[in-house]
C-alpha cells in the first residue's frame, strides 16, 4: 500500500535519513551556513527516481538547506546570490522602477540569474545582488565621460577644430574628406568618424581602457589625410 506524501515526511526512515544529513553537514545550510538555531532546515533532493522514496538516496544525491535558500533554488524566491552582470544603459524614457528595490532609476543595468532570468535594477542592487562594483565602476566613468564632454577645456583651432589637453595627452579632433578623425599628441589615428562627437568619445574611450598605448604605437596615416592646416 503506497504512502501518501503527508505519511511519508513523518516516517521514521525519512526523519532518521533527514537526521543523518543534517549531522553529516554539521546542522547548518549548505549555501548560506545558517544553522537550525537560526533557520528552519530542509532536504532537498538534487534529483527524483519515479518510484523511489525520498530516503533512497544516497547523501550526494541531497543538500540541506534553509527555508529560504531551498524556496530561491525553487525559483520561488528571487535569490540573494549567483547573479552576473550582464551590461548597462541609460534610460531615455525617463526614471523606470528598479525590478528588485523598485526605487525610480535612470542608469540600468542588466542582471542574469540562471533560475531566475533578467532583472533590470539600479547601481546599488546591481552591486548588491552581484557582489560586484561593476555598477558603481561605469556610473563613475560616465559621469567622468559627461564632464569630459561638457567641459570648458574644449576649444578651437583656427580652422574650427575641436582640441583640449585630458589625462596628460592632447587631443584634436578634425575633419577630412567629409570625416572626423583624431589626433592624440603626435599620432594621426586611420578610423574615420561620423561626428567630431563620435571622434571625441573614441579618445575617451582608449585612455581609460588601456588602448591608448596601441593606439601611439600606430603607424602613420596615408599623407593624402594628413592635415596640413589643422
Amino acid at each position: 500500500m503506497a504512502l501518501e506524501k503527508k505519511e511519508i515526511y513523518h516516517a521514521p526512515q525519512w526523519l532518521a535519513f533527514r537526521k543523518r544529513l543534517l549531522h553529516m553537514d554539521n546542522d547548518q545550510c549548505s549555501h548560506c551556513a545558517q544553522s537550525s538555531a537560526q533557520r528552519i532546515l530542509q532536504v532537498h533532493h538534487k534529483y527524483y527516481i519515479p518510484g523511489r522514496l525520498p530516503w533512497q538516496y544516497p547523501p550526494k544525491a541531497c543538500l540541506v538547506l534553509c527555508r529560504s535558500c531551498h524556496a530561491q533554488l525553487h525559483g520561488k524566491v528571487q535569490p540573494r546570490k549567483g547573479w552576473q552582470y550582464m551590461g548597462h544603459d541609460y534610460c531615455r524614457k525617463g526614471k523606470v522602477p528598479c525590478e528588485n528595490c523598485q526605487t525610480k532609476i535612470k542608469h540600468c543595468f542588466l542582471i542574469f540569474h540562471p533560475q531566475w532570468g533578467t532583472l533590470q535594477v539600479g547601481t546599488i542592487c546591481c552591486d548588491r545582488l552581484t557582489t560586484t562594483t561593476y555598477a558603481t565602476e561605469q556610473r563613475n566613468l560616465d559621469k567622468k565621460r559627461a564632464h569630459y564632454f561638457k567641459s570648458i577645456h574644449w576649444q578651437k583651432t583656427e580652422r574650427g577644430n575641436k582640441h583640449r589637453r585630458y589625462k596628460g595627452r592632447h587631443i584634436l579632433v578634425f575633419k577630412r574628406g567629409g570625416a572626423y578623425f583624431l589626433k592624440i599628441e603626435e599620432t594621426f589615428g586611420h578610423k574615420k568618424f561620423a561626428t567630431p562627437e563620435e571622434a571625441q568619445n573614441h579618445a575617451f574611450t582608449i585612455i581609460h581602457d588601456g588602448r591608448l598605448r596601441s593606439y601611439e604605437l600606430a603607424k602613420p596615416v596615408p599623407s593624402t589625410i594628413l592635415p596640413l592646416d589643422i
